[in-house]
């Protein structure tokens, strides 16, 4: 049978701290026998101003959150699903869902729009 294990964190503008908390929730999701982990909106980070947002926002292929979380996908066979800022070419705030298969590649990339301020 299956698992599904969902994690929660208290993101912060400190994309390597969020990283380190997710990897952790990767590695206990395997443990528990999970086949895949959702992980919460704005699981990268959570800024202070529209302005840092921005700045900190990169594109999948550059993130060191995303790479990281690939590397411990891969390394504890459990698919990831969450979400991410990402870069956009219009004015609006930076939003995306990422989801990672258990051999580390980002499989799936939906950029959508905050819908409120």
């Amino acid at each position: 049978m299956a698992i599904a294990a969902v994690g929660q964190i208290c993101s912060t503008a400190s994309l390597s701290h969020n990283l380190e908390q997710c990897v952790r929730l990767v590695a206990k999701a395997a443990v528990g026998g999970a086949k895949v982990l959702f992980l919460p909106e704005a699981a990268d980070y959570i800024a202070s101003s529209p302005q840092e947002s921005l700045s900190l926002a990169q594109p999948q292929s550059q993130s060191p959150f995303v790479l990281g979380l690939q590397e411990a996908a891969k390394t504890h066979s459990v698919a990831v699903n969450v979400g991410i800022h990402v870069p956009t070419t219009d004015a609006q705030k930076p939003a995306g869902a990422a989801a990672v298969d258990d051999a580390a590649t980002t499989t799936t990339t939906t950029t959508t729009p905050k819908l409120l301020n």
